[in-house]
């Protein structure tokens, strides 16, 4: 698994957006922002790791 989801693809994108979930959140809450934010912006989202068992 990869550290970082893109929510939107832009191959044109002149900035990228890394955003950080709450503890327990999914990158994916961030999709939304997709629609928001300037064309020109693609949103990734940080995977944080599971707690191991224990």
């Amino acid at each position: 698994m990869t550290a970082l989801a893109c929510l939107g693809e832009n191959p044109a994108a002149a900035l990228r957006l890394i955003c950080f979930p709450h503890s327990g959140g999914q990158p994916g809450m961030f999709r939304r922002w997709v629609a928001g934010l300037a064309p020109d912006v693609e949103v990734w989202g940080r995977r944080c790791p599971a707690a191991p068992p224990g």
